[in-house]
């Protein structure tokens, strides 16, 4: 028996890679096999009656197949494509015009690094950090929202566009990471005028050079890992660790290989083939994740949580998560298996997905063994929301915050909202103290970030009443419930940014530019004056970023 845990029959989809995770009991095998509504079959493992899976869907009905030595399932899922006009993500896979290897990436197996090898690596990771963000969403907010990419707008479009530089090869091993990213930001906004995109640039020309240096990174030519603007740029001497095609994901998961002195090992120091995978796409979510306005923080992706991202793609041996789920099934009437059924007509989508909406499945079983879903399993997801929660670390500190997902959910870029309902936000200061803000929709979140380092230390979501902390208020003008005072505590953000100032050791970002933080530190004990910023956003995706001198 199949128990999945985190969709359900006629759910639908805009990313193209999903996740299916879930239970099996009363089973004997210890695979089981997937096979997508074209017929392509891969293989994953059950460990302690516990399975995760990927699959691709396509535009349209897709009928996925789960199979065991006992067991046949039919789980009927929706992907439909996003309106042309929708924002979305452009991913190029940046070559020199003079590159003598036509865009091959640093590798020790020179049958596996050529230019189509790339874009197939890239093309396949891009679209499972859509997967990520979108599972990190469902666990908060119950529905599913993520970036969108090319191919969510036109399946047939190349994903992955090769960008042919006027950077030379000689030129571009000599830059520094910031001299690469203003660069290739000047010349890809020459080239695409669109404001409905942002860019993730992938460098083809990233070399390891080993050296005497302890930092892997001064011995590393043409990298980058930065985002501002409307690009976030990465380097690939690591891309030898990547999977290629989905069926390789759990083996690169699970690869325990040592990372040869060759090459390079942005692995957090743990110095195995999966590290380096989990590390660096981790890092690469990191950076993107500064476009969707996301500050730096002191736990999750935004700090060093990149590192454990391949805990998303594993089962943890360990975890008790799924035992806790069971003990919450036992006790609460809600979660119920469903009824069977099985359409007449299988082109009649529309029908058929209101039919499959209240609450009813399509599958096949053979002999006894049947599919449930657990409808209703909002105890389990709420263990699994609360990232401080002691039942379970399974994914360690691999995980959006609260205030991220927050930010995430209401984003611009993760929604189709008309431009004529986007609004605005005002900020205006009535004394060194206080300051008033007028919005066109509700406030749904605030955010005080460090002016150096875009640290986030203090956040809250101001809603329909007023709202306190230890180091500001907002209060709701009675009068009009778009306008609000907010007031700062001067004595308690000093001490607070005194204390971040001087106790900081090193980036939330594995590469970040260098901010220069030794004189930051010596200016802080020296000086009375500090900025910080105040992040505000609103429940159409509106946000403003305001200085705010602390004198």
């Amino acid at each position: 028996m199949l128990e999945i845990l985190n969709v359900k029959p006629g759910d639908i989809f805009y990313n193209s890679i999903i996740l299916i995770y879930g239970l099996s009991f009363g089973e004997n095998s210890k695979n089981l096999e997937c096979i997508d509504s074209h017929g392509k079959a891969n293989t994953w493992s059950i460990l302690n009656n516990q399975f995760k899976l990927f699959v691709k869907l396509y535009p349209g009905r897709n009928e996925i197949k789960l199979k065991t030595f006992q067991s046949e399932v039919i789980l009927i899922l929706f992907r439909h494509l996003k309106p042309l006009n929708s924002k979305h993500v452009r991913i190029f896979y940046v070559v020199c015009n003079d590159d003598p290897n036509c865009g091959e990436f640093q590798s020790l197996d020179s049958s596996r690094n050529k230019i189509q090898n790339a874009l197939k690596r890239i093309d396949l990771n891009i679209r499972l950090l859509q997967t990520f963000m979108s599972e990190e969403i469902f666990k908060k907010y119950k529905t599913r929202k993520t970036f969108t990419l090319k191919c969510d707008l036109n399946e047939c479009d190349e994903n992955v566009e090769i960008f042919r530089s006027n950077l030379k090869l000689m030129k571009a091993l000599e830059m520094s990471s910031d001299e690469i990213f203003l660069y290739l930001l000047d010349e890809i906004k020459k080239r695409n005028s669109n404001r409905e995109c942002k860019y993730i640039a992938i460098l083809s020309f990233t070399r390891y050079i080993p050296g005497q240096n302890e930092d892997i990174f001064k011995d590393t030519k043409g990298y980058c890992a930065l985002a501002s603007d409307c690009l976030a740029v990465y380097g690939t001497a690591c891309l030898f660790t990547w999977p290629e095609e989905l069926d390789e994901l759990e083996s690169c998961c699970s690869d325990m290989r040592k990372v040869d002195s060759s090459q390079m090992n942005d692995s957090a120091f743990r110095n195995t083939y999966s590290d380096c995978y989990s590390t660096t796409l981790g890092s690469l979510l990191h950076e993107f994740s500064h476009l969707l306005d996301l500050g730096h923080d002191s736990e999750g992706i935004m700090h060093r949580g990149f590192d454990d991202l391949k805990l998303f793609f594993n089962i943890e041996t360990t975890c008790n998560c799924y035992d806790e789920f069971e003990n919450v099934k036992s006790n609460n009437e809600d979660i119920q298996k469903i009824s069977i059924f099985k359409t007449q007509n299988e082109n009649t989508h529309k029908s058929e997905i209101e039919f499959l909406v209240r609450k009813f499945c399509l599958f096949k079983t053979t002999g006894n063994n049947e599919l449930i879903y657990s409808q209703k399993s909002s105890c389990f997801q709420s263990i699994r929301t609360d990232h401080k929660s002691k039942e379970c670390n399974c994914m360690k500190n691999c995980f959006y915050t609260k205030s991220n997902l927050n930010i995430l959910f209401y984003h611009k870029w993760l929604n189709d909202f008309c431009s004529k309902d986007e609004g605005s936000i005002s900020f205006n200061c009535i004394n060194e103290c206080q300051y008033e803000i007028k919005c066109t929709n509700d406030l749904v979140l605030y955010e005080l970030r460090t002016n150096q380092r875009n640290l986030t230390f203090d956040s809250g979501y101001p809603g329909t009443t007023s709202l306190t902390s230890n180091f500001i208020s907002i209060k709701q003008n009675n009068s009009n419930k778009k306008e609000y005072i907010f007031e700062i505590n001067l004595n308690n953000l000093k001490q607070k940014l005194f204390l971040l100032f001087g106790n900081e050791t090193r980036n939330g970002c594995n590469n970040l530019s260098k901010y220069k933080l030794n004189q930051l530190n010596n200016d802080c004990r020296t000086s009375q004056n500090f900025n910080i910023y105040l992040f505000l956003l609103d429940s159409k995706g509106c946000c403003l970023s305001k200085k705010i001198p602390i004198m």
